[in-house]
């Protein structure tokens, strides 16, 4: 920590360690997810699934060799030297129902709205100058611990557009967040984005998902986000 902040002159963020990790074949891993802010001026905030990412080595917290390993806990493409499978959400959820019996459901029921939800309220936490025709694509990496609750871990704000295969995300995640972004500031009224979204049926081009529309919304903020109470895992046993 004394070293980090030399470099580091604003300070900071420190999270706590979950130490209970839901594995995979024994191995930790990550989600991510896409968040677009397709436009500031009003806000309109998209969400769009990602993948899973392995860690190269099996997990364990039983030495000091192995708590400094890096391949274990991290799972980032920064950290690891071999090609790591990726599981698209599909193949993430037959996964964690044949190695862990979750619902067939979860990613629905229980991984996406509180991902959705979270992204959103980032975008408010966060605040932005009003500027029209400007867009910007997050993504986010997400920990799903052995209660099934769900962590947010960062946010990437320069992500690779890299093809991750067997995910069946690329080309067409960008080639559709591209005409997305185009028809929002150039010709709006193709879209058909409806001014009061029905609960439960979300607008979607391609495989984006409106989280956030300002203007159906009449600029309300959602209520204050409060990780350890509003969306904190419920209490469940171990799966």
């Amino acid at each position: 920590l004394r070293s980090c902040k030399k470099k580091i002159k604003d300070g900071l963020f420190m999270q706590a360690y979950v130490e209970q990790p839901l594995l995979l074949e024994g191995r930790k891993f990550d989600v991510r997810t896409y968040l677009l802010v397709a436009s500031i001026d009003p806000v309109l905030v998209f969400y769009h699934d990602g993948f899973a990412r392995l860690a190269e080595r099996p997990f364990a917290l039983d030495s000091a060799e192995s708590l400094a390993d890096a391949k274990i806990h991290v799972t980032n493409a920064v950290r690891q030297t071999s090609d790591r499978p990726f599981l698209g959400f599909d193949k993430l959820a037959r996964r964690l129902t044949v190695e862990h019996g979750l619902p067939a459901d979860f990613l629905d029921v229980k991984f996406r709205p509180r991902a959705r939800e979270v992204s959103k309220m980032l975008v408010h936490a966060a605040g932005t100058e009003r500027r029209r025709g400007r867009f910007q694509v997050f993504a986010m990496d997400w920990l799903i611990d052995r209660r099934g609750g769900v962590h947010l871990l960062e946010v990437n704000g320069d992500t690779s557009m890299a093809s991750f295969q067997g995910t069946g995300l690329t080309p067409r995640i960008w080639t559709t967040m591209l005409d997305l972004v185009e028809k929002l500031h150039t010709a709006p009224a193709k879209l058909r984005i409806p001014r009061r979204q029905q609960r439960g049926r979300l607008f979607r081009h391609g495989r984006w998902e409106l989280v956030y529309n300002e203007v159906a919304e009449d600029g309300a903020a959602p209520a204050a986000y409060n990780p350890c109470t509003a969306l904190a895992p419920e209490p469940g046993p171990d799966v």
